[in-house]
């Protein structure tokens, strides 16, 4: 089964529907994005939910939940390791030349903006004044399942939690025409921004579905960084507003996280 966060029609979060491949943007469109003086690889890490995991009914469910006690065994396997975390925004900084990256960087994301991220993992990601960058579904914050926009003042204002955009509904944004596309990824950065107090720079595709009109969208609603669900580590090859992330699964044992971290 694609482990991609499927694109809801309706506003809500992933579902068990499967859906297909990005759609890669041509090198014209996204070669200029990519001017770095950073060349060594970083892990971008990709969560959805940190809570107990649903029944057997809900198979995609269970891959895409993490248990707090196995998140918090990996938050303490990166903090023994050495590891320093960074919010996507800092990462495409360094990638910029603004500043250097610490000797083993790592970014936290996590997807949707569910409230378990609230409940669960920012305490844990507290104990060890850890960083997190928080994709949010601005058309459902507030929901019973997704954080409010008071819960995210709160993160934003920590200083450790950098609060992105992940559209206004999640919707398929390849398949969406001009004006639409612009709603969704325009109205996402307004929101935030009225929300907040400042405007986002960091954005992920909902489902990881991009192409060139996607990505050009997300550059004119003022996003610096985008990610994808492209496997791999970023280096500077890749695109500003097209990075890679590497996957944590519900089944992923704390040997695989390693591995994930430290790749022989």
């Amino acid at each position: 089964m694609n482990l991609n966060d499927a694109p809801p029609q309706a506003a809500v979060g992933p579902t068990s529907t499967p859906v297909a491949q990005p759609v890669e943007p041509t090198v014209s469109a996204s070669a200029s994005l990519a001017v770095s003086t950073v060349t060594q690889s970083v892990p971008i890490l990709m969560y959805h939910y940190i809570r107990p995991k649903p029944g057997p009914d809900d198979p995609l469910g269970q891959r895409l939940s993490v248990e707090p006690q196995e998140f918090a065994r990996e938050m303490d396997w990166l903090a023994e390791h050495g590891f320093t975390t960074l919010t996507l925004a800092e990462y495409g900084e360094a990638r910029a030349g603004h500043h250097q990256l610490p000797l083993r960087p790592v970014v936290l994301t996590f997807d949707d903006g569910y409230r378990d991220f609230y409940i669960n993992a920012w305490p844990i990601l507290l104990t060890h004044h850890f960083k997190a960058t928080v994709f949010v579904i601005t058309g459902v914050v507030g929901s019973p399942q997704y954080m409010t926009w008071d819960m995210l003042r709160e993160l934003d204002r920590s200083g450790l939690v950098e609060v992105a955009g992940h559209s206004v509904h999640h919707l398929d944004l390849t398949q969406l025409n001009a004006s639409a596309l612009v709603s969704e990824v325009t109205g996402c950065a307004h929101a935030i921004a009225q929300e907040l107090g400042h405007s986002p720079v960091s954005f992920a595709y909902p489902a990881g579905r991009v192409n060139d009109a996607v990505v050009s969208a997300v550059r004119a609603a003022g996003f610096h960084f985008a990610v994808t669900t492209k496997p791999g580590a970023a280096d500077a090859s890749d695109p500003l507003l097209l990075l890679p992330r590497l996957r944590v699964r519900g089944d992923t044992t704390l040997g695989e996280f390693a591995a994930i971290l430290s790749p022989s």
